[in-house]
């Protein structure tokens, strides 16, 4: 039992993990008790990481079962919310969460992982492969190259992955699962409804100050890509690019740019930076790159207008 409620602490969100919960059946007013308290503790530090009010970390943990119980008091609070930010920021940094967890792990235990997500794996002595319906499931967002499924030469259906890559995969089935979660929480204890109440708000204020900061009149296709960033959704490179260029050409700093993409699931603050800096001419090439034209932008799909017809002054 130790070794279980071991795993289940480091992986809350997973079948086994569902499966447990229903059987200790442990109401909300429990956990309001003394002998309680670091369940709550670690719930509000949970999600406090997740929007950002504090820094990630991931601590061994002392009390897996207060740790396993945790992970689910704060989903009941973003679920209590109803706002769907707050839940995709909670469901990033248990994304997050996982990889940070799952370092080292053997192989014996990623592919234990794999099947409480029904992926699809197969592992033939040192290759490790991964079935095409699985793998493009798990890889819909990720605008990287070498994550298409043409540049991996799947056989028979099957896609030739690494442990490393499983993990990440793995990841985002974590995402997913959290993301996909429709059930709502109509009712917590007032002091986790406070707390939840307080969290929603930092969010909240948090992506109207970037949409000041952002204001102004922009082309359909960037105000469209804007917009999807602040919902903390992880857009494609080519979305990023353009953003990024017209920005620039309408004056906005690195530093102003890289605050704006604070709010993508999958941000990562060195590589953002350097990325901004790249395209602005500061790094790198020391090429200044134009915002793309709308023929471009059209072939990358990145275009809302139905009629063809772009009525936004200066559109190409």
């Amino acid at each position: 039992m130790a070794a279980n409620i071991e795993f289940l602490a480091k992986y809350p969100f997973t079948k086994s993990g569902v499966s447990f919960l229903r059987k200790l059946k442990v109401p909300l007013e429990e956990l309001l008790q003394p002998e309680r308290r670091a369940v709550l503790n670690a719930a509000v530090v949970r999600l406090e990481q997740a929007a950002g009010i504090k820094p990630r970390s991931v601590k061994r943990a002392v009390d897996y079962l207060s740790e396993f119980l945790s992970a689910y008091v704060a989903l009941w609070m973003v679920l209590y919310t109803k706002n769907r930010l707050l839940k995709e920021r909670l469901a990033d940094y248990e994304s997050w969460r996982f990889l940070a967890s799952s370092t080292g792990e053997p192989p014996d235990v990623l592919l234990q992982l794999a099947k409480e997500y029904d992926i699809r794996v197969a592992r033939e002595e040192d290759e490790l492969q991964m079935h095409f319906t699985s793998y493009l499931r798990l890889t819909r967002r990720f605008s990287a190259p070498e994550w298409r499924l043409g540049n991996r030469e799947p056989r028979k259906g099957w896609v030739r992955i690494s442990w490393r890559e499983l993990r990440r995969l793995l990841s985002e089935a974590v995402r997913l699962w959290i993301v996909s979660i429709e059930r709502e929480v109509e009712w917590l204890p007032e002091e986790l409804r406070v707390k939840a109440d307080k969290v929603k708000e930092h969010v909240e204020r948090t992506v109207k100050a970037k949409t000041l900061k952002t204001r102004g009149q922009l082309p359909p296709c960037v105000e469209e890509i804007k917009q999807a960033i602040l919902r903390g959704e992880a857009v494609s490179h080519q979305a990023r690019f353009t953003l990024t260029t017209y920005m620039l050409s309408r004056g906005a700093t690195v530093e102003e740019i890289v605050e704006l993409f604070t709010s993508v699931s999958d941000y990562n603050p060195s590589i953002t930076e350097y990325q901004v800096m790249h395209i602005a001419g500061l790094k790198g090439s020391r090429i200044r790159y134009r915002p793309p034209s709308c023929k471009k932008i059209k072939l990358w799909g990145l275009c809302p207008i139905k009629d063809g017809l772009c009525r936004f002054k200066g559109a190409q």
